[in-house]
């Protein structure tokens, strides 16, 4: 019973402090799923779902299979959480008009546009083309745009 009671208190503590964090978005659970207070959780602590996989005697592998408005826990909470604080810094290798490429894709639309007219024009699909870090350039951008400095660092 009091394992019952501490566990309610979570979920709840944690659906509230999801939805103070996150004003402008309220989480609901709709079919008061156990699966759907997991989700809920995933947006706010890592640790909250641990435990409620545990209560549920799922193992880690097991969350995979766990479907949160359709998307996988993962990206689900990734979607939702404001509050990651990542930033990185770019060290510019060299002054290669790729890298300036990569990096101006990361600071400014109007930087990539300045980039492919001076060093691209013969080359219309430079951008599916270019690799970034090992990624695609669209692919860089996604997962770095949100999360830089607001300007490219050079370490050199």
């Amino acid at each position: 019973m009091k394992k019952c009671i501490a566990l309610i208190g979570l979920i709840l503590a944690t659906i509230l402090t999801s939805s103070a964090v996150h004003a402008q978005i309220r989480f609901v659970n709709t079919d008061g799923s156990a699966l759907g207070d997991i989700c809920i959780a995933s947006v706010d602590s890592r640790k909250t779902v641990d435990f409620l996989l545990r209560e549920l005697g799922m193992s880690p592998i097991g969350e995979k299979s766990i479907r949160c408005n359709g998307k996988s826990l993962r990206n689900f909470a990734a979607m939702y959480n404001q509050d990651d604080d990542q930033t990185y810094i770019f060290n510019v290798g060299d002054q290669t008009p790729e890298s300036k490429l990569c990096i101006g894709a990361i600071s400014s639309e109007f930087m990539v546009g300045e980039v492919i007219a001076e060093f691209f024009s013969d080359k219309p699909d430079i951008e599916e083309n270019i690799r970034c870090n090992g990624l695609s350039l669209k692919q860089f951008v996604s997962r770095y745009k949100d999360h830089m400095l607001r300007r490219a660092v050079s370490l050199n």
